[in-house]
Parts: C-alpha cells; sequence; structure tokens
C-alpha cells in the first residue's frame, strides 16, 4: 500500500467506533430528557400553565436535548453514510469533484465527503 492509498478497514473500524458513541450519546441524552408533561418534582401531574419556574427550566432544557440529539443523529447518519460507501467501494471519493479524498483530511474527519478544496468552494 502506498501512503495515498486508503486501508479501507482501518476507517471502517473508525466509523464503527464512531458510530458506537454516537448511539451511547443518543442513547444518554434520552435518559437525561425530563419528562415534561407527565409529573413534577413532587409527582404530581404537570401542566404548561403551571407558573413553576421549573416547569419552564424543564422545557428549556428538553429543547437543548433536543437539538443536541438532532445534531448527534445527523453525525450519525454521516457515520453511516460513509460505512455504505466502504461497502459500494466508493469511500475517500470526492462527492463534487470525483478525485480521491486526502488520507489525512479522512484521518480527522472519516465520514467526509468532499475534498478540501471543493470543501473550501462550498463554504464560500
Amino acid at each position: 500500500m502506498t501512503g495515498k492509498e486508503l486501508d479501507l478497514k482501518y476507517f471502517k473500524n473508525v466509523l464503527k467506533e464512531e458510530r458506537e458513541r454516537l448511539q451511547n450519546q443518543i442513547n444518554q441524552i434520552r435518559k437525561e430528557r425530563p419528562s415534561i408533561g407527565r409529573q413534577g418534582s413532587q409527582g404530581e401531574p404537570l401542566s404548561y400553565d403551571d407558573d413553576s419556574g421549573d416547569t419552564a427550566s424543564d422545557v428549556s432544557e428538553a429543547e437543548k436535548l433536543s437539538a443536541l440529539e438532532k445534531s448527534v443523529y445527523e453525525l450519525l447518519s454521516k457515520v453511516e453514510a460513509a460505512l455504505l460507501k466502504i461497502r459500494k467501494k466508493t469511500y475517500g471519493i470526492c462527492e463534487s469533484c470525483g478525485k480521491p479524498i486526502d488520507k489525512a483530511r479522512l484521518e480527522v474527519i472519516p465520514y467526509a465527503t468532499l475534498c478540501v478544496k471543493c470543501k473550501a468552494k462550498e463554504e464560500k
């Protein structure tokens, strides 16, 4: 293997570890999400017209966790797509120009879909 060739087995393992980490993170977020509308701190049912600062705090926390969960799901989707590309033998190819993505870039962002040049163009 030359320095420019990709070790697909290595990247497959990296992506599988990242997938597991992200799935664990999603599970942890779900455990932390407060039970909005189910019960208050004393076990009594909550309603959204309570004048409780706790209810507003719980809603705010739930919104933050939902946003975080969405972000983690998006990243997990990119990891799954990269694993599929490995199976299809298209991993490491820029989706824009069709040239190989630099190995150093993939080591930093193993689910990258664009080479550095095309990513820079996209960001402009």
